[in-house]
């Protein structure tokens, strides 16, 4: 069973993405820092990814992509896919080959869309 995130901690989540700062994150929530990390731990806990930085910087990437930055959310997601192949995580993987294959549909580039689908289907298989 997967538990969704919170509105606070998505709050936290967003805020920390935006300011790429815990103290700043923590200020603006109106929140101690040790409150934000404890809320983005438990996030990552329940997401079942024990890789904070994979899942920060796919987040940074789905909030680059939702501004229209799709050169900076590829980077972003092809960061985020290379840590995630080195520790060996799955799941987290395939969900970076379908940010990329999404980013690149944005981008009009649907053959390396095609390509970042099949491999994620595949890894994911």
């Amino acid at each position: 069973m997967t538990i969704l995130p919170s509105p606070q901690q998505l709050r936290y989540l967003v805020t920390l993405a935006e300011s790429r700062h815990f103290g700043r994150a923590a200020l603006a929530c109106s929140v101690t820092q040790s409150t934000l990390s404890a809320g983005i731990l438990t996030l990552e806990r329940q997401l079942g990814n024990q890789e904070g930085i994979v899942f920060s910087l796919a987040n940074m990437g789905n909030m680059d992509y939702a501004r229209g930055n799709f050169a900076r959310a590829t980077a972003r997601f092809e960061q985020s896919l290379a840590l995630c192949r080195q520790f060996g995580l799955t799941e987290p993987v395939a969900a970076q080959l379908f940010n990329l294959g999404h980013t690149a549909v944005a981008q009009w580039q649907f053959d390396q869309a095609a390509a970042y689908y099949e491999e994620a289907l595949v890894t994911y298989g």
